[in-house]
């Protein structure tokens, strides 16, 4: 539906002042089909590949696991891979802090994940803001908004994603010089 959409307006010549796409606007495989169609698309996501931060927990930054990931699947991650990893380095962390050796007194663990969450959370490669976890567990990351703009001087369907801070809007016309670099 994503794609469609977009190469309908811009086969009609209608451009949008803005284009946000909810689930769509930030996988990269729905990205790439819809071409030039997708520079300036913009969309709400609890990770990128391109956060500038790292793992207190594994050492990781959030650019080299990308890229692992990427090259031992083949696939350009996405927030479920990402929060996955994240998980386990909650985990790893959560029983290290308890001491648990013998595998079975998960009370300990939960209790550990509890009171790190009350304190400093967990520094993951899911942003820079260490995640903790409330009373009912639910997890404490904030959403970036991204845009997919081209990149100078490369070939069509090169796209960059930058953060709130540098958002272009309204996007340029379907026919506009800007979406041809």
């Amino acid at each position: 539906l994503c794609v469609q959409g977009a190469l309908s307006m811009q086969s009609l010549g209608w451009t949008p002042k803005g284009f946000y796409l909810v689930v769509c606007g930030s996988k990269t495989s729905v990205l790439s089909a819809m071409g030039k169609a997708a520079y300036y698309v913009t969309a709400y996501t609890p990770w990128t590949s391109s956060g500038d931060y790292s793992s207190t927990i594994t050492g990781y930054s959030n650019a080299q696991w990308a890229s692992d990931f990427e090259a031992e699947t083949g696939v350009i991650p996405q927030y479920q891979g990402a929060s996955t990893f994240a998980s386990l380095e909650v985990m790893m962390q959560a029983i290290q802090d308890a001491g648990v050796t013998n595998g079975k007194d998960t009370s300990e663990v939960t209790n550990a994940i509890n009171a790190r969450s009350a304190g400093d959370g967990f520094g993951t490669i899911l942003s820079s803001t260490p995640l903790k976890f409330d009373p009912t567990h639910r997890g404490s990351l904030p959403f970036v908004v991204t845009q997919y703009q081209p990149i100078q001087g490369q070939t069509t369907g090169s796209y960059a994603t930058v953060t709130s801070s540098t958002i272009t809007y309204p996007m340029p016309s379907w026919t506009s010089s800007e979406r041809d670099t």
